[in-house]
């Protein structure tokens, strides 16, 4: 309880059959998008090296548990990967706190990608694919948004709440130009379907998509951060990262992202977004 949990990008976390990860404080899962964090299965060799049976062991669904966010914890994934878990079921299981995902792909569970029971979870710029249900939730309140919901074979997501504004899921694309299919809402949508009171309109046309490019200096380049005085100075690394996003519906905006070491040692990142068109 109240631990903080780091992951740092590059990381390959494999997880035997039946095991879970449980945040009962807070986890920090920050990847980059050349070199992302995995959570997947044992038998998964196509990240980490060998550490299936043989070099010919393919990962299944259901290799391993969930990742589990308790009822005062917090968690972030960002430029993570995370697959072939679910054998209770779910791959992300959120009974309360709060659980942030960005820029990263959860997929591949037996039945539910991610289980809400309680809390609230935030996604933004993600991809939902290959379960049963993208999303499940019981409880809680859900905000999703410019994320690529394909191939949830029942649900992409599925309300139970019976409450709308629970699960905000504007501006997604489900797999298709025409929207999700819902009976009552949308019923020429031909993407992957939601429940009723899941707030999905309106959906992006295309899937949004970013190009992002890292430039690190290590301070003999004449630029850095000095940690020490918490500002800019020719000393210490950092990072700048450009990035093309496209939201999905035709519009392109540059964005500048600057991540260093603050003077605490933790990892730090600001984000100046450009408006399309300005220089």
């Amino acid at each position: 309880t109240g631990t903080t949990l780091t992951i740092n990008h590059g990381a390959v976390i494999k997880f035997p059959p039946g095991e879970t990860l449980v945040v009962d404080g807070t986890l920090n899962a920050q990847g980059t998008s050349s070199d992302k964090v995995y959570f997947t299965s044992l038998r998964d060799n196509s990240v980490g090296g060998v550490t299936g049976n043989s070099t010919t062991s393919t990962p299944n669904i259901a290799d391993w548990g969930y990742i589990e966010n308790e009822s005062m914890a917090s968690g972030t994934l960002d430029n993570a990967v995370v697959r072939y878990g679910g054998s209770s079921n779910q791959e992300i299981y959120l009974l309360g706190g709060v659980f942030d995902i960005s820029n990263s792909q959860i997929s591949s569970s037996s039945e539910m990608n991610i289980d809400v029971e309680g809390g609230t979870l935030n996604i933004v710029s993600s991809e939902i694919n290959n379960a049963t249900y993208g999303i499940f939730m019981a409880s809680g309140t859900i905000n999703v948004s410019s994320t690529y919901f394909h191939n949830n074979s029942s649900h992409a997501i599925y309300n139970l709440t019976d409450v709308t504004s629970s699960a905000y899921a504007e501006n997604n694309y489900w797999d298709s130009p025409s929207g999700p299919y819902n009976l009552n809402l949308n019923p020429n949508g031909t993407g992957d379907a939601v429940s009723d009171y899941v707030d999905f309109s309106p959906w992006l046309l295309n899937p949004p998509t970013s190009t992002k490019e890292s430039i690190q200096f290590d301070g003999a380049s004449g630029l850095g951060y000095n940690a020490s005085q918490d500002e800019f100075a020719a000393t210490d690394p950092f990072t700048i990262e450009f990035d093309t996003y496209n939201d999905g519906q035709g519009n392109e905006s540059p964005i500048l992202f600057l991540t260093y070491m603050d003077k605490d040692g933790n990892s730090q990142q600001g984000e100046v977004d450009f408006a399309k068109g300005d220089n």
